[in-house]
């Protein structure tokens, strides 16, 4: 009798355990992004000829957005901060241009961000709160700025969208 106890506690567990996940996994997932997607850069070494472009497109006009740039790197990158120009185009013409320092990096060289081991993730707020003023395809085409013509350790760039809640 005792152990028919003990398995319908441990069988319990294990379902309460898989309902928890579950429920967790379903809440975590964002119904509020519109987009997210990274782009690799080659070999990690991130040329300031290449340029990373992001095709995305937007149908809303009335509703607000929040954008993202995301940073993947490794502790190979070498220095405290990250310079990109960020042109923004709707069916080819210009709509926006931006530079924007990413800080991966406090003053003692901890890495900010998340991430395990070598590699590090870290998300910056790019446009809070905008409207877009016209749907259609838009691309986002992101170069860095730095100093030095091959930037070593940065993985992938990548961008989110999301509603406005």
């Amino acid at each position: 009798m005792l152990t028919t106890i003990i398995r319908r506690i441990r069988k319990n567990r294990i379902l309460a355990l898989i309902l928890f996940l579950g429920t967790f996994l379903f809440l975590g997932c964002n119904k509020q992004d519109v987009f997210f997607e990274y782009h690799s850069i080659p070999k990690f070494i991130w040329n300031q000829d290449f340029v990373t472009n992001i095709n995305y497109e937007i149908d809303d006009t009335i509703q607000g957005y929040n954008s993202y740039i995301h940073i993947r790197h490794n502790d190979e990158y070498p220095y405290q901060n990250l310079w990109l120009v960020l042109e923004e185009k709707l069916d080819s013409v210009i709509v926006s241009k931006d530079t924007l320092q990413i800080v991966l990096a406090d003053k003692y060289g901890k890495w900010l961000g998340s991430g395990v081991g070598a590699i590090r993730e870290i998300s910056i707020p790019y446009k809070q709160d905008f409207l877009f003023a016209k749907s259609g395809n838009y691309e986002l085409f992101i170069t860095h700025m730095m100093k030095t013509d091959n930037l070593e350790g940065i993985q992938d760039v990548g961008l989110r969208i999301e509603k406005v809640e």
